[in-house]
């Protein structure tokens, strides 16, 4: 089934084979909040894993946890992707856009002054390590080496290692925890499942060491 919102073209998933086609095999993941108990606790899944897969983007990208320090940065980046996923009058009718009447616009502006502060924090904190031998190389000190050798076809400056940051933060941290979280929920709806892969970790790994590449 189709129809139209404002002058966009829609599809509605209304079968199982259209839903088939938009979840599974075009791989468009919607999951909703996961919620799990141990020894009679609530756990929140999504926000543990969130926060878990923010983390190791942190370190990848920075080579540092900024999600435990309280810098606000893990709201920061749910608020990103939440106002990213807000349906805009603008795409569907496009001579509202400029009218911004949702404020979508307005507040992704505003966020855009915490996010420019911290990587601008990032930035600082890399080129006053410069000179420590031994130290692990990551993103940001690749960016910073290519914008220091002037060896780029066109002019490379800290606005694009900025905006390359951005972009490697939020789309890493959001995928990958949305990825998985659903990946959990189906196991956690067939423990036939989730029973067979507890005894292939504890067969492989056991119980004395943490899981590695080589696993």
């Amino acid at each position: 089934m189709s129809m139209r919102f404002g002058l966009v073209p829609t599809i509605v998933a209304s079968s199982p084979y259209a839903a088939q086609q938009f979840l599974k095999n075009h791989d468009l993941v919607f999951a909703s909040r996961t919620y799990s108990k141990h020894r009679g606790v609530v756990v929140d899944l999504t926000d543990k894993i969130s926060s878990l897969s923010a983390n190791m983007s942190c370190l990848m990208i920075f080579g540092k946890k900024y999600m435990d320090e309280d810098l606000g940065l893990n709201e920061l980046v749910k608020e990103t992707m939440f106002i990213a996923a807000r349906p805009n009058l603008g795409d569907y009718i496009p001579f509202l856009g400029v009218f911004d009447l949702q404020g979508l616009s307005r507040r992704m502006k505003e966020l855009s002054k915490p996010f420019d502060e911290f990587l601008e924090r990032v930035i600082n904190e890399h080129l006053h390590k410069v000179n420590e031998q031994n130290q692990a190389k990551d993103i940001v000190d690749k960016l910073m080496g290519i914008m220091n050798s002037n060896e780029a076809v066109f002019e490379f400056n800290h606005h694009h290692v900025k905006a390359i940051l951005l972009d490697l933060l939020v789309a890493s941290t959001d995928t990958s925890s949305t990825t998985v979280e659903w990946i959990l929920s189906e196991v956690l709806r067939h423990p036939d499942v989730m029973k067979k892969h507890q005894n292939d970790i504890e067969r492989v790994v056991g119980r004395n060491r943490m899981v590695e590449d080589m696993d």
